[in-house]
């Protein structure tokens, strides 16, 4: 009777992971939807690290966005990013301009100036993106 149980329990989320649509989280060609949204992205296999000033996130899909920091500005960001499919992007949002870092594969340095009283977000956006992402702010 459990063996039953756990294969039925198996075979519904089965059904149910299956049957999700990744087309409603995507905004990638959406520049006012990736300002103005908040997170919201599909994501499967997904390692992330958030220690301190290092970040890292490694994939097997993406889809949607996410907001990776806010700050003021007069930082450096060490990039290093290998995508290996799907598209993928780091944006930098500024009030409602999208201004994209990179959407290739890099090992660079970005830096910001500072802003007056505004805040920068840094966000990744992908459409079933396959990727390691590598951050470090200085």
């Amino acid at each position: 009777m459990k063996r039953i149980i756990g294969i039925l329990a198996l075979l519904i989320f089965s059904f149910v992971s299956c049957s999700i649509d990744e087309s409603k989280y995507s905004v990638f060609d959406d520049e006012n939807a990736i300002a103005n949204n908040s997170d919201k992205a599909f994501q499967r296999s997904t390692v992330t690290t958030n220690l301190g000033n290092n970040y890292s996130q490694r994939s097997k899909s993406l889809t949607g966005l996410k907001t990776i920091k806010t700050f003021d500005g007069g930082q450096k960001i060490n990039v290093n990013l290998s995508i290996t499919s799907g598209r993928f992007k780091l944006v930098l949002v500024d009030g409602d301009k999208v201004i994209t870092v990179c959407d290739g594969n890099t090992n660079s340095t970005f830096e910001f100036p500072e802003l007056n009283g505004k805040k920068y977000k840094i966000k990744i956006v992908g459409d079933r993106a396959e990727f390691d992402l590598k951050m470090h702010f200085e």
